[in-house]
């Protein structure tokens, strides 16, 4: 009778503790939506956030972050984009005028800029578009 007394004992606290667990966690969560990242922001957040001054007409610290983590993301992107290319059409297009030697990420910016005014804001203006834009005018050959 004892151990009939513990076992249940056992098995209520168990089922208590994972319902306070669970529901702790659940309100401490964050959804992750698919697709989650810097593609899902639009190109207004892009140029909004890495462009803040200072007052001394500087960038802004937090701007310059905010500027290379999209870079570092579109940089990303552009790989997958390549890497997905390839399995399709059997040859790789050539990043060197976005990622080469020569190719600063104040450029790189500059060419992200761009290719976001030239989407249409009415319509999708996502800043994945806007890397995709620039991957799509990339010239490529096949081996």
């Amino acid at each position: 009778m004892a151990l009939i007394k513990r076992i249940v004992l056992f098995t209520t606290s168990l089922f208590f503790i994972i319902i306070l667990l669970v529901g702790a966690t659940k309100g401490f969560a964050t959804p992750l939506y698919a697709g989650a990242g810097k593609g899902t922001l639009d190109c207004e957040d892009f140029v909004k956030t890495t462009s803040e001054l200072d007052e001394e007409g500087n960038l802004h610290g937090r701007s310059y972050i905010y500027r290379l983590e999209y870079i570092q993301w579109a940089y990303g992107f552009l790989t997958a984009f390549n890497i997905r290319h390839y399995e399709q059409k059997n040859y790789f297009k050539d990043l060197n005028s976005i990622a080469g030697k020569d190719v600063t990420y104040e450029d790189m910016y500059e060419k992200l800029v761009r290719s976001c005014e030239q989407l249409d804001i009415k319509n999708n203006n996502d800043f994945g578009i806007a890397v995709y834009s620039i991957f799509a005018r990339l010239p490529g050959q096949p081996i």
